[in-house]
């Protein structure tokens, strides 16, 4: 059971998901019941282990060549710009996002590459990859289209429903996609390592705090050595300005460091605590645990949603199913003031079998006088609703003439006790007379 939850984590799918998938499962579903006392709640703490696990030892270690591959990815990501088509046809549309956040959702599915040890069915929704990126989810999704327009990500199966469970959209990575975009200038001789391209999640970088454009000059700079303006700007494809600005920003958080005329920044196991006070003075502190406790609720409500509308498709299915024993055309009733009985099943009966030959019930019959209890009944109710429906306009005119019957009389004894004494004399005057 924990290698088929290893798996199913590695494999891009969340805790809930994989936890529900063992469940379900034939061959394990066994290892969780109230025989071994065991829960939902110790399956679910069981894929949180594994994920644990994963996340410590990256499947990518495994693949030397593919670690190489995506440390050149990592670099070029750097210096990556969308092409002047793709990025005025995406800003015309609104939908192009800053560089520094374009870049940071291209790294993020770097980092998810070599997690899982693969690049491809890289299964990863837009909440997911928005808290991997450290962006808002509209954000995360502007930046993917931008990516799948450039060829760096490519679509292999959209998002789906299945067993009640949302399954995120999978995607695999053409890495040989990220050279048309390269801006000019000495990209390659600057390093970007995995350990700083990884704090891109981190507080301190979001909106509000420091940005990503921050992030993106900080971690192209080096910790051994001194980067000129100039240098960054053009591996950046910004101008001076712009990365003096982001330097500016950081150095009064000891992010990096002005030497002459270069700049480095600082160490990686420095820049975790030198991050964290950056968020708690810009106020962004908490925001990536915040996103993860709106995504859960989200993904809760949507399930409620599905789980609902599920049930009215099955509602609207049984109504199908119970109209199929009601008959189209009800016959007309038996002429006379009362009916029968047996006159009334006659008819039915007579209807019964002229509806024979063109609609037959899914339990199938061909006599009418053998019909089931059920189709009488469903008949029976049908004929009374429309012999209620017929004579509700005598019901009304008999209502409004009892009505009017009853206005009357009591105008009438108001009348009389207006002029109760007239008629106490008038009837006094009668019983004198001879």
């Amino acid at each position: 059971m924990r290698t088929a939850l290893l798996g199913l984590v590695q494999a891009g799918w969340s805790d809930e998901q994989a936890a529900r998938a063992v469940e379900s499962s034939p061959g394990l579903s066994w290892r969780v019941g109230t025989e071994q006392r065991r829960g939902w709640g110790w399956l679910l703490a069981r894929a949180r282990d594994a994920r644990r696990w994963a996340d410590d030892h990256p499947a990518a270690l495994r693949h030397p060549d593919l670690l190489g591959e995506l440390a050149g990815a990592r670099q070029l990501v750097a210096g990556w710009v969308p092409e002047p088509e793709l990025a005025q046809r995406l800003r015309e549309q609104g939908q192009l996002p800053q560089l520094g956040k374009l870049r940071a959702v291209g790294v993020a599915l770097l980092e998810l590459a070599q997690q899982l040890g693969r690049v491809e069915h890289l299964s990863v929704g837009l909440r997911e990859l928005g808290e991997r990126a450290g962006v808002h989810r509209d954000t995360a999704g502007k930046a993917l289209r931008v990516w799948r327009g450039a060829g760096l990500v490519v679509q292999v199966e959209p998002s789906r429903w299945q067993d009640g469970v949302q399954l995120a959209a999978t995607y695999r990575l053409d890495l040989s996609a990220l050279t048309s975009g390269l801006t000019d200038g000495p990209a390659d001789e600057l390093l970007v390592t995995p350990d700083a391209a990884a704090t891109v999640a981190h507080d301190a970088w979001r909106h509000g705090g420091l940005g990503h454009g921050a992030w993106q000059v900080w971690q192209v700079l080096r910790d051994d050595q001194l980067t000129r303006v100039d240098e960054l700007a053009a591996a950046l494809g910004s101008s001076a300005r712009t990365v003096e600005r982001y330097l500016t920003r950081l150095e009064p958080h000891r992010l990096v460091t002005r030497v002459g005329d270069g700049w480095r920044r600082c160490t990686v196991d420095a820049a975790e605590q030198l991050l964290a006070e950056a968020a708690r003075h810009e106020g962004t502190q908490g925001r990536g645990e915040l996103q993860r406790e709106r995504h859960a609720a989200e993904r809760v409500e949507r399930a409620e949603q599905q789980q609902r509308y599920r049930a009215w498709l099955r509602q609207q299915h049984q109504l199908r199913e119970r109209e199929h024993y009601l008959p189209e055309n009800l016959p007309e009733p038996p002429e006379g003031d009362e009916l029968s009985l047996p006159e009334l099943v006659g008819a039915l009966r007579e209807h019964a079998a002229e509806q024979a030959h063109e609609r037959a019930p899914a339990y199938g019959w061909a006599d009418p006088d053998e019909l089931p209890l059920r189709e009488l009944v469903g008949q029976l109710a049908a004929f009374g609703d429309e012999l209620r429906r017929q004579l509700e306009p005598t019901q009304r005119a008999v209502q409004a003439w009892a009505d009017g019957a009853a206005r009357s009389v009591a105008a009438v004894a108001r009348w009389a006790d207006e002029h109760a004494d007239e008629l106490a004399a008038a009837r006094g005057e009668l019983e004198g007379a001879p």
